[in-house]
């Protein structure tokens, strides 16, 4: 899976368990922000295991390979045929400036992304247990 892919779940699940949490009292939604919490590690523990096997399967590599070309022509030709989109182009400068006004708070670094090697070895433990 590619990285956006995976922020694109996270992402999902995070909205997702967050406005579930909205209609409960205080205490059910710190419950439900601790199984979000914990949703979460699993993923990326689950990550770590598929990103393992991938690394150590050459089938699958060529296929994660053959993704990220594809994946890299679509954004080229994306990107192509997008630049004379005018309504496209306002969102993407309106998300600049976002981004723009998010880095300055210090909300928002898109490059600060967890390592997954932590997780694997909470995944090893729990498989012992």
């Amino acid at each position: 899976m590619s990285k956006k892919t995976m922020f694109s779940t996270g992402v999902l699940l995070l909205f997702g368990l967050t406005f579930l949490s909205y209609g409960q009292e205080s205490a059910p939604k710190k419950r439900v922000q601790e199984q979000l919490r914990n949703a979460i590690e699993l993923r990326q523990e689950m990550r770590a295991i598929e990103k393992q096997t991938i690394e150590n399967d050459p089938e699958l590599q060529g296929i994660m390979n053959t993704i990220r070309e594809q994946n890299l022509l679509l954004q080229k030709k994306l990107g192509t045929t997008l630049t004379n989109n005018a309504e496209y182009q306002a969102l993407k400068a309106q998300l600049e400036v976002m981004e723009k006004e998010w880095k300055e708070k210090n909300h928002y670094k898109p490059m600060d992304r967890p390592d997954f090697a932590p997780h694997q070895d909470k995944a090893k433990e729990r498989k012992r247990k």
